[in-house]
């Protein structure tokens, strides 16, 4: 709600209050006022957009293809955004590439999409990120942003894993890391190979070499520069003599780290305080620890212990001129003494109890006889204003009981401010309300049989029982072929509630949505007394008014325009402007302005599309050149967000996933259907490409130090700017005619459909001058490492060798266009179309010999309820028996949130 529940004055000078909305009405203060206004500004102005995905699976393997559906919300109250009109999703490998990206379209603030992991695809840990050209105002910290694993069932003739330690060596902390490699299949040891490890961080790299022992393991020191924020490449040879590489993340910071947060913000002298804690381990997860609080002269005044997830809290009253520390007691045995915060002489404390009673949040305020006086009180949902007073503190410790019925679930912000607006004190809680959707499912029962007709009812309500409209999207699995087990799941709460709404990284967030339990409160209270933050500052809010928003909302219809300009660069007026699209079936002309601006207007863009627009000026002549409006394109890779559940032993973290994956494989070799298994058999099989016969250096996959394919060229309106920032370790210098790539202080070759290009001003027409258009490139091959490879691609005339750049162009051409400043040729971003889940109809009798082995029973992104807040669906099942696992997510039509999960029996 955006009207204040409260406008009084109350004098605290009991030792509770209850505050409601029937104490005397009153005006707010003209600085509490103020405070309300520029909430209420910010809200209007600067609205919030989520995004939350919900996927078919948790985890997949090389071949699979991962189905979601996205949910846009808009506000504090998450009703289905019409802000925007596209969603951005890109799914990002663990060297920060994005390996393939997708701009959907959003209706009715949903989209519908997939990834599919073909065999050029590696095993590791995958990103799905999305967002939209809005959120990017406030940052890579709210998009949506999930870590999952990616396995190989196939192609496979090692199993490797990394271990990572801290050790002391010569009094300093070294950072180890421990290889293990085995035969697969088998487990055999890998004992005696030559390995090569390559670090990697941005443009950086380092390289070393070593020899596997018996036990098939290999260690080495990590460079410090390299311990976060990288990843470690390594590449051998197998007993068939081919190369194997494998990639392992690499973020494990620089050991435990414990830190300390007061609630409310500050300690303060004679006040009572609540510290929370957080221990953090290298690999970003929580760890217990445990230990004693003193003061200066030795005395022990609370007990420390982490209750859940490395976190925990104490009591401390601190004492004037008294100085603190922690004696932390750590996992693996070793100590460390550490400071607590300095404590103020005056100020406030303030303790908030938002789990004791599900309609009342308790407020404690704790203050010094100099803190006395009025004060302002702020409850605020993301912007929206839930509660406003001013206070009159008169007592060390005050108590407020405030009715939270009509909050709405999620988190809440408490602010104390002086007369003067400045924060005294804060505190972030978790409002947790029943006011999530209500989904009754029918199933036909608890046991249904093998490639049986499932057919299944939904009823949507609400907390009242009315019926609801509403979308929803719905995946069953067969979990004795997906466990779940150890497995940090994403749900629609965790991601909506808590996930867009805190920075950092949040550990199995779904674990504080699994049960109304007070422990459950408990904990989720301590993560947000140890996470909890805001998405503005107060001074920027209140000293306002704020920036413009840098991005505007993407709408669906995309509008084309530029400048006319003469080769002088001044403005052409008059001037005809032709635009052309045979892919798109589009031909329009328009006229510039005085100041040179032309539109087409809006165009609805599909994939691929291009344009071609040429300019004429007022008499038809072609001295002039065409600038195109810059359409905003990708957000940069930010750093993984979710560390922690970065996993370096894939293969056996999802072994009965990949088993199924085998089993399905070899039902099809077993019937003849052998080019889907050599699709998949990535290492001994060269991935295939549009323009693989036209070189006749291609280089098989896995070969080359990095292959870059451009999943958004129309951003680039050159080769160059397409490559610059990409390519790792690689950079590009100046060499007077052109710049030129180099890797390592050396200059690199470049081969652009198998031809060494050795005229410097035909590079500089490749790279500068669009003699070859992004769009046209398939793919972009680096080799800086291998030595066989370096020697193969090395320039003859040279005099040294960096290595050597592998463009390969679709159409194979290799002779640049003349440079034409009145055309242009416009492949601005267009929607991706999204696929249809195949569910098989076992309607008729059986006639496929192929065993049904889906993981991945059905998927269905499209539900709706109707005004009675009922539809159904149907499937059939798959041929194996076990439990399968139903699982419905969405939104209802004033933005309830819903999930519903059910588990039947498959005989």
């Amino acid at each position: 709600m955006t009207s204040l529940k409260t406008h009084l004055l109350i004098s605290l000078a009991g030792i509770f209050l209850h505050f409601t909305a029937a104490a005397q009405e009153a005006g707010l203060p003209p600085s509490l006022e103020q405070v309300n206004t520029a909430l209420s500004s910010w809200l209007q102005d600067h609205p919030q957009e989520k995004v939350y995905l919900h996927t078919d699976k948790p985890y997949y393997a090389i071949g699979d293809t991962i189905w979601f559906k996205a949910y846009v919300v808009l506000g504090p109250r998450h009703q289905l955004s019409a802000l925007s009109g596209a969603v951005h999703v890109e799914l990002i490998d663990e060297t920060g590439s994005i390996a393939e990206a997708l701009k959907l379209p959003l209706v009715a603030g949903t989209a519908k999409g997939d990834f599919a992991l073909s065999s050029e695809y590696k095993e590791g840990n995958y990103r799905l990120r999305a967002y939209t050209q809005w959120m990017r105002n406030a940052g890579p910290d709210y998009f949506y942003d999930f870590t999952f694993p990616v396995g190989n069932a196939v192609s496979q003739s090692l199993n490797g894993g990394i271990s990572y330690e801290y050790a002391q060596e010569g009094g300093e902390n070294v950072l180890l890391a421990t290889l293990n490699l085995q035969e697969a299949p088998g487990g055999k040891p890998l004992a005696g190979s030559k390995v090569e490890y390559i670090f990697r961080k941005g443009l950086e790299d380092h390289i070393g070499r070593g020899e596997t022992d018996a036990s098939g393991k290999l260690q080495f020191p990590v460079p410090e520069d390299f311990r976060s924020g990288s990843y470690l490449l390594i590449r051998l040879e197998d007993a068939d003599g081919r190369v194997i590489t494998k990639t392992f993340p690499l973020d494990q910071g620089s050991g435990t780290d414990v830190q300390f947060f007061p609630e409310g913000g500050e300690l303060v002298n004679g006040l009572p305080s609540r510290v929370a804690f957080k221990a953090t381990g290298p690999g970003g997860q929580g760890v217990p620890i445990s230990g004693f609080v003193f003061n200066s002269k030795g005395d022990t005044l609370s007990e420390l212990r982490t209750k859940h997830a490395g976190m925990g809290f104490f009591t401390l009253t601190p004492a004037a001129g008294e100085q603190y520390h922690a004696a932390v007691n750590y996992p693996d045995g070793s100590k460390k003494d550490l400071p607590l915060p300095k404590a103020l002489e005056n100020g406030y404390v303030l303790w908030a109890y938002p789990y004791l009673d599900s309609d009342t949040l308790l407020l404690r305020i704790m203050a010094a006889e100099s803190g006395y006086g009025n004060i302002n009180l702020l409850i605020h949902h993301e912007g929206e204003v839930l509660n406003a007073a001013p206070l009159n503190i008169t007592r060390p410790l005050s108590s407020l009981r405030i009715p939270c019925g009509d909050f709405p679930s999620g988190i809440t912000t408490i602010t104390l401010f002086d007369e003067q607006n400045r924060p005294l004190c804060e505190r972030v809680v978790f409002i947790r309300r029943d006011d999530s959707l209500r989904l009754a499912l029918s199933a036909g029962g608890p046991v249904h049989g093998s490639r049986e007709k499932t057919a299944v009812g939904i009823t949507a309500s609400d907390e009242n029982g009315k019926p609801v409209s509403g979308t929803f999207s719905v995946a069953v699995i067969d979990e004795n072929k997906v466990p779940l087990e150890g497995i940090s799941e994403n749900t629609i709460f965790s991601g909506l509630l808590l996930r867009s709404a805190l920075k950092g990284y949040i550990e199995d967030p779904a674990y504080y949505f699994r049960d109304n339990s007070r422990e459950t409160a408990e904990h989720l209270d301590l993560l947000l007394m140890t996470q909890g933050y805001r998405r503005f500052t107060w001074k920027e809010l209140l000293d306002g008014p704020l920036p413009a928003p840098a991005f505007a909302a993407e709408e669906l219809l995309t509008p084309i325009g530029g400048k006319l300009l003469t080769l002088g660069g001044k403005p052409v007026e008059g001037g005809t402007i032709t635009l052309l699209s045979l892919s798109g079936m589009i031909m329009r002309d328009t006229v510039s302005n005085a100041k040179g601006e032309f539109s087409f207007g809006t165009v609805l863009l599909g994939k691929d599309v291009s344009f071609t627009v040429q300019g004429r000026n007022a008499k038809g002549g072609k001295n002039v050149e065409v600038i195109m409006d810059s359409i905003p394109g990708r957000e940069p890779v930010n750093p993984n967000p979710n560390r922690g559940d970065l996993r370096n032993r894939i293969g056996a973290d999802i072994k009965t996933y990949l088993a199924n994956s085998r089993a399905q494989l070899e039902d099809l070799e077993k019937h003849g259907m052998t080019e889907r298994v050599n699709m998949l058999q990535g290492v001994t099989v060269t991935a295939k490409s549009s323009n693989s016969g036209s070189s006749p250096f291609a280089i098989p996959e896995g070969h080359s130090d990095q292959t870059l394919r451009l999943t958004d060229p129309g951003l680039c309106s050159t080769l160059l700017l397409c490559l610059q920032g990409r390519l790792h370790g690689v950079t590009f210098q100046s060499t007077g005619t052109t710049m030129a790539p180099y890797s390592r202080g050396e200059r690199m070759s470049v081969f652009l459909n198998g031809r060494l290009i050795t005229n410097e001003t035909e590079l500089a027409d490749i790279l500068e001058n669009n003699g070859v258009a992004p769009a046209d490139v398939e793919r972009v091959d680096v080799v800086r490492s291998n030595v066989a490879l370096m020697a193969l691609f090395s320039d003859p005339s040279a005099s040294s060798n960096g290595g050597a750049l592998l463009i390969t162009t679709r159409s194979g051409s290799t002779r640049p266009a003349p440079y034409s400043p009145e055309i242009v040729h416009y492949t601005p971003r267009g929607f991706d179309v999204s696929r249809e889940f195949y569910s098989p109809r076992y309607d008729a009798p059986r006639s496929s010999l192929l065993a049904d082995l889906r993981s991945t029973i059905y998927w269905n992104p499209s539900l709706i309820t109707g005004k009675d807040g009922k539809t159904s669906f149907d499937f059939f099942n798959a041929d194996q028996p076990g439990v399968y696992r139903m699982v419905i997510e969405g939104i209802g039509g004033n933005g309830q949130l819903g999930r519903k999960v059910l588990r039947y029996k498959v005989e």
